[in-house]
């Protein structure tokens, strides 16, 4: 999953390996998880689609920030999500 958060990403192309069992919470070895790059890089389609394929919104970087606490109160807005 790591890979199509990348620079070069695809919503379609996350979706279409979470819809065939890509895990959404392995951890890189920086400590990241896919839901954590994609958030960074302001990716709102793959952050959605980790989030309805049970990507774990409270899942601690390496450093103990929670990820959606760390961007300095910027949040990406999920219609839909409270």
């Amino acid at each position: 999953m790591m890979a199509v958060t990348g620079e070069e990403y695809s919503a379609e192309r996350a979706i279409l390996l979470l819809d065939h069992g890509a895990s959404t919470n392995l951890v890189s070895k920086d400590g990241e998880t896919a839901l954590m790059v994609a958030a960074d890089r302001y990716q709102p389609e793959i952050v959605k689609a980790l989030l309805d394929h049970k990507a774990d919104p409270n899942a601690d970087r390496s450093r103990g920030e929670q990820r959606f606490d760390a961007g300095g109160g910027d949040q990406i807005q999920l219609a839909g999500r409270e």
